[in-house]
């Protein structure tokens, strides 16, 4: 095995690893949260009392109270860390992740700032992490760009047998129906004909079988 073949195998396993862990499907569990669904995208909620650690895990909010909180979890996306300066002998904030900035006091992909969504917001592209895209909030649709016509959006989120898919407040999520007890897998599609970020998945699974097809076609033409 030359330099140049290691090199390429390399490089194909890494960008098949980071695409497929650092999207969000309709299939991904949510550790400490749940899965909601708006026009464009899936991503994970938390539980009440966590915050996002990344964007399928979801870590209990610490409030940067000492030292022993430096990398906990603080807000979404934001951990505690130590900025004290040669004044200050102790100031643990919290502060956005690498690659996220605060803005209107909360922690946004860098790539987001200063794009305006109207309602709904600005996400990276499910299909190309070097884009971004405006998922919006359900009941509206992206005319040009942005959020901005009333529009339905359908819900394809894997509820189960005693789930039901339902917006709340501006996305929907799988509740609980009062009386069920069964617990099950299944999927009650909401609303009508409209985005359907489902397709999202698709087109992940193919991009991952398009990085796989190349290493082959290299390995046959060495």
């Amino acid at each position: 095995m030359n330099m140049n073949y290691s090199f390429f195998l390399f490089v194909c396993l890494q960008l098949a690893i980071r695409y497929n862990n650092a999207k969000v499907t309709v299939d991904t569990k949510c550790t400490n949260g749940y899965l909601i669904q708006m026009s464009g995208h899936f991503e994970c909620a938390c539980n009440e009392g966590y915050v996002l650690k990344n964007e399928n895990t979801c870590e209990k909010t610490s409030n940067c109270a000492s030292l022993d909180d430096i990398n906990k979890t603080c807000a979404n996306y934001a951990v505690c860390a130590n900025s004290a300066s040669k004044e200050e002998e102790r100031a643990i904030k919290c502060v956005c992740m690498k690659d996220y900035v605060l803005n209107q006091g909360k922690c946004i992909p860098q790539r987001c700032i200063n794009i305006v969504c109207g309602s709904g917001k600005c996400v990276i592209d499910p299909n190309n992490a070097n884009l971004t895209i405006c998922s919006c909030n359900i009941g509206t649709v992206v005319q040009t760009g942005t959020c901005q016509i009333a529009g339905e959006t359908k819900c394809t989120l894997k509820c189960k047998e005693n789930e039901k898919c339902e917006k709340k407040d501006i996305f929907y999520t799988c509740v609980k129906q009062e009386g069920s007890g069964q617990d099950g897998g299944g999927e009650d599609n909401g609303g009508d004909q409209g985005s359907n970020p489902t397709g999202n998945s698709i087109v992940h699974s193919v991009s991952i079988l398009s990085i796989l097809f190349l290493f082959v076609v290299l390995m046959i033409t060495m």
